[in-house]
């Protein structure tokens, strides 16, 4: 999940509690992506980008945390 703190209706921090309640939720990795910077580095995410992203920095932290795209190697080749 890519998260951005600032959101309307339920912002950010709110989802990262839920997810903390929740077993299922809790295991899959979120980067949160905000310019908030150190409340958003505070908080229980995965990762932390600061905006605004660079697309190489934002690239690498999803294959780290999700791995390759399936079939992207045959699309690099």
């Amino acid at each position: 999940v890519l998260l951005d703190l600032m959101m309307p209706v339920m912002n950010g921090w709110e989802l990262l509690e839920l997810r903390e309640k929740d077993v299922l939720l809790a295991t899959i990795p979120v980067i949160v992506v905000s310019a908030a910077g150190e409340r958003a580095e505070n908080t229980r995410a995965t990762d932390y980008i600061k905006k605004p992203v660079d697309i190489e920095i934002l690239l690498k932290a999803i294959r780290q945390y999700c791995g390759e795209a399936p079939g992207a190697e045959q699309k690099a080749g």
